[in-house]
């Protein structure tokens, strides 16, 4: 996830560092090349085999630069999978209020779409520390809980199942480069969570 200037400004804050107009924007694309660098390098190679010095040179900023931000590779990892998780997760509690599912999905759909890119790249990097698809499933199921809890609610395997067809559809899609139908998953999704009212 690309960083903003309030996010700059921020970090360099925590720096100690007294930023003027110009020095937001050289931040924001520093920052910026260094993680567009990195997703870059994530869709040609497995994580554990990226390096800081490629990561700098594909930039290209140096060393210095880098560890003035990040610690290393796992802290820039970790950064931006904390930054898409807040914004995943503001999006989804926010689109789930007074929405039916299929309103929810064709509302959120297309802002988690627009960073494709950015997720399968981000996607790959699973560590004991860093599993950012998890997570989003994670989170999925527990908006898709509280969504509920207003509507009858859903039991934890409808909630579960809600967020795995969820996820995967995501992943299809982006994988083979297709754009996504969003009524479709909406659908397979409806279809799932009331599979649990169908008699044997």
């Amino acid at each position: 996830m690309l960083i903003s200037t309030n996010q700059a400004k921020s970090v360099s804050c925590q720096l100690g560092e007294n930023m003027d107009t110009k020095t937001d924007l050289r931040v924001v694309r520093t920052h910026n090349a260094i993680r567009q660098a990195f997703v870059r390098l994530l869709g040609e190679q497995d994580y554990a085999n990226i390096s800081i010095q490629a990561i700098c040179e594909l930039a290209p900023v140096n060393r210095a630069t880098f560890y003035k931000y990040y610690s290393g590779k796992s802290d820039l990892a970790g950064k931006m999978i904390a930054d898409f998780k807040q914004q995943f997760t503001q999006i989804m509690s926010e689109r789930r209020k007074g929405m039916s599912v299929r309103q929810f999905m064709q509302e959120c759909v297309p802002q988690i779409e627009r960073q494709s890119e950015l997720l399968l790249a981000l996607w790959k990097i699973r560590t004991p520390r860093h599993h950012l698809y998890n997570d989003m499933q994670n989170i999925v199921k527990q908006a898709m809980t509280a969504f509920a809890a207003k509507h009858g609610g859903v039991s934890d395997y409808q909630a579960h199942m809600f967020a795995v067809i969820g996820m995967e559809s995501l992943r299809y899609h982006f994988e083979r480069r297709l754009a996504l139908p969003k009524n479709g998953i909406a659908k397979d999704i409806c279809e799932v969570m009331e599979m649990g009212e169908l008699e044997g």
